[in-house]
């Protein structure tokens, strides 16, 4: 791909980014920095640690502090540190500008297919692969009252991502088809798809290898859209107990029967918080390729263009920073193509912990997918939406077309509403740290999309910490069949996909001890969760774990209702819960009040937003003060895939101040078990090393200590007697580190 050349004046002052192609000398990603923020984040008390991420989080919506921009000066290289137009937030012109855009593309397609009652005839798949030059010029769509065009044509919308992103990317498609069912709009319930790396196991059990296949983000594609032409001529499943199809259960028989509509259109929604993930990357490349199906391409993340990765990927022709460069080249073209092409790309500053995308890059992409679509939704069902300004405690209606950035600000307000509560979640991190220090469990338990986001934190945890499987778990009410992805019942697939909340009252509750903590969430009160409440007071009258609430409700809910009517006490100061003895005898329920919303549609949205936070809260923290955090750095991670790899050797390179040689001799010795590496294994490629590392623990850990310290660690043999005389990763690393004087 030829280079790009230097962004003119005219598209600066639009907010448009710099397409200058990266070269060797490109600026550090800022999704991998170190956030000053959070540098020393394993210093201080649980409440320290709390207020630390608060103040991360509140970059979500302002962009990276100016902390970050002094003290990272390899970030702003190559331009002025001091233009927020190069680096745009997402309350930035330009960045709402593409969201606003991409809004209105999606609402044109619902509108399209709400006016459309039987599906058109498909435009015939191409055999191979499309190529850049088409021959006929793809049909332009268009709101149905402008033209004819788009009446005739159905377009469905994908979300894909790997990990957290693929996760949120399903939670979205989720939410999205059940808003549309529930406001009776049977032609357009099933057009939100996702796609996730791994497929739906990665939902629970963490995959990150399948990342770092191109080929297989395309096969993924393909069977997707395949998969959605032949729908009307296969048969629904009918056989007894079915999840795809049960007389009994009128949501999922709605369901299959939206399932049963095809699309010959589609929108693309990419989406790889680093700019990182040949898997999503191929596939955006794909949909640019073949503008005569994708009428939309959106590419989502979290790096400027010029950090996108520019490094080759094992059986691919290409880079992910190709791929960025070619959505830049045919995003400028928008005003002249039928095809529409956005890079929707917010600065939102590094990580609490350096390069835990899980946390901001999660939560962005919630919100960035509820701007988008769930306002086209809002604007196909015409409902107008309530806000809550800053500095007042009245509603203010924003009316029909409500924007996006009272929108934004609806979800900057329940960020604070989660952080008003810094006390309770304090207290439930060091419930978490407690159980995990004492080979305990951390379990969440929820409904809904608050159940489910209970199971996606659950599953970061092998990645992110090298936790356990089964250490850290979510369970749903109504496991599968609430859930409803795409490939029906997991359960039998093994015991982490054993997640109804039947199979924790069954196999966990008569196990659970002292060194336990169980987390329960729920959108509202006790008369629309009795399950839940009724769970937690069993808990709390065996006063065998450690229990918390966590009750989402709107300005309106009235906590102490809540707790009135059951047998759980509310705390209307902060309780001191006994998390080092023998008993638990007090459950904490704690309320938090979300923007005022009219739209029960909207609630959720922010609801979503503030259990992911608290969420990523209590599991951030129990790692923290288990040690697998060294400042903000994760110190026991996962050596899975690509970007992992990477990390890892760059975390070396940082605590151990050795050159990136010395760093990948460490890390490989870790990985083989071996004092001296051979040129064969030196010759392997990174995806054999990731093959060996995937199951292996404490990969990173070992490796420092190998570099960290001459006297301690010179051979594998004494550094894993080392870290096995002391647990705490973080510790182990110090003494180390501190005997060579680094």
């Amino acid at each position: 791909l030829s280079l790009l050349p230097t962004m003119s004046a005219d598209a600066r002052h639009r907010g448009d980014r710099s397409s200058a192609s990266p070269t060797s000398d490109a600026p550090s990603p800022i999704t991998e920095a170190s956030n000053p923020l959070s540098a020393q984040l394993d210093c201080g008390t649980a409440l320290d640690l709390v207020e630390a991420l608060a103040a991360v989080d509140d970059e979500l919506f302002y962009g990276p502090s100016p902390a970050f921009w002094s003290s990272n000066s390899s970030a702003t290289s190559s331009s002025s540190s001091s233009d927020p137009l190069l680096f745009p937030h997402v309350r930035s012109s330009g960045i709402l500008r593409r969201c606003a855009e991409l809004s209105s593309l999606i609402a044109d397609c619902l509108r399209s297919i709400d006016n459309t009652s039987t599906p058109s005839t498909p435009t015939p798949t191409p055999t191979s692969t499309p190529t850049t030059t088409t021959t006929t010029a793809p049909t332009t769509l268009t709101a149905p009252t402008t033209t004819t065009a788009a009446a005739s044509s159905r377009t469905g919308i994908v979300f894909t991502g790997c990990g957290t992103s693929g996760r949120i990317a399903f939670l979205c498609a989720r939410a999205f088809n059940r808003q549309l069912r529930a406001a009776a709009r049977p032609p357009t319930a099933e057009c939100f798809h996702y796609l996730i790396a791994g497929g739906d196991q990665s939902l629970v059990l963490s995959q990150e290898l399948p990342e770092d296949d191109p080929n297989a983000g395309v096969r993924d594609l393909t069977a997707l859209l395949d998969a959605r032409r032949r729908r009307t001529e296969e048969s629904l499943p009918t056989h007894a107990g079915s999840t795809k199809a049960r007389a009994d259960d009128t949501t999922h028989t709605s369901l299959n029967v939206a399932a049963t509509q095809q699309f010959d259109r589609w929108i693309l929604v990419g989406i790889t918080c680093g700019l990182s993930a040949p898997y999503v990357m191929s596939q955006v490349q794909y949909a640019l390729d073949d503008p005569e199906r994708f009428v939309g391409v959106a590419l989502m993340g979290f790096n400027q263009a010029s950090m996108a990765r520019n490094v080759p990927v094992e059986g691919w022709s290409l880079t992910c920073s190709d791929v960025v460069q070619a959505v830049v080249r045919a995003e400028m073209e928008n005003s002249t193509r039928s095809q529409q092409v956005f890079l929707i790309n917010p600065a939102v500053g590094p990580e609490a912990v350096t390069g835990s995308s899980r946390m901001k890059g999660g939560s962005m992409t919630l919100i960035l997918l509820h701007l988008c679509c769930g306002k086209a939704i809002a604007d196909l069902l015409g409902e107008p939406c309530q806000v809550v300004k800053e500095d007042t405690d009245g509603p203010e209606l924003v009316g029909k077309n409500h924007t996006l950035l009272a929108l934004l600000k609806s979800f900057e307000l329940a960020s604070r509403a989660v952080y008003a509560q810094k006390k309770s979640i304090a207290l439930a991190v060091e419930a978490a740290a407690h159980s995990l220090r004492n080979d305990g469990h951390v379990y969440y338990v929820g409904d809904g999309s608050l159940g489910l986001l209970g199971m996606i934190d659950s599953s970061e945890m092998y990645d992110t910490y090298g936790l356990h499987f089964l250490t850290v778990r979510g369970f749903l009410n109504g496991g599968w069949t609430a859930a409803e992805i795409a490939s029906g019942d997991l359960t039998e697939e093994g015991t982490l996909f054993r997640v109804d909340i039947s199979h924790f009252v069954e196999e966990i509750m008569p196990e659970l001890t002292t060194n336990d903590t169980v987390v329960f969430s729920c959108l509202g009160s006790h008369t629309e969760h009795p399950k839940l409440f009724e769970l937690a007071s069993r808990l709390q009258a065996d006063e065998c774990c450690k229990v918390f609430v966590f009750a989402f409700v709107d300005r309106s809910g009235d906590i102490n209702s809540i707790a009135t009517t059951t047998t759980i006490t509310t705390q209307t100061t902060t309780p001191a819960i006994d998390i080092s003895g023998s008993r638990a005898r007090q459950v904490l329920l704690s309320s938090v009040e979300l923007p005022l919303s009219c739209s029960v549609r909207s609630l959720s949205s922010y609801a979503q937003l503030a259990a992911k936070l608290v969420f990523n809260a209590i599991t951030t923290g129990a790692a923290v003060f288990k040690g697998l955090v060294l400042g903000n750095t994760m110190i026991n991670l996962g050596i899975s895939n690509n970007k992992l790899f990477h990390r890892a050797a760059a975390t070396i390179m940082r605590f151990c101040k050795v050159s990136e040689d010395q760093a990948h001799t460490a890390l490989l010795r870790a990985i083989y078990d071996c004092d001296q590496v051979s040129k064969q294994i030196r010759a392997q490629p990174i995806s054999a090393h990731l093959v060996v590392a995937t199951p292996k623990p404490q990969v990173l850990p070992l490796a420092l200590l190998l570099c960290g310290s001459s006297t301690i660690a010179c051979s594998v043999a004494e550094a894993r007697q080392q870290l096995a005389a002391q647990p705490m990763v973080r510790r182990a690393l110090q003494a180390a580190l501190l005997s060579k004087g680094t």
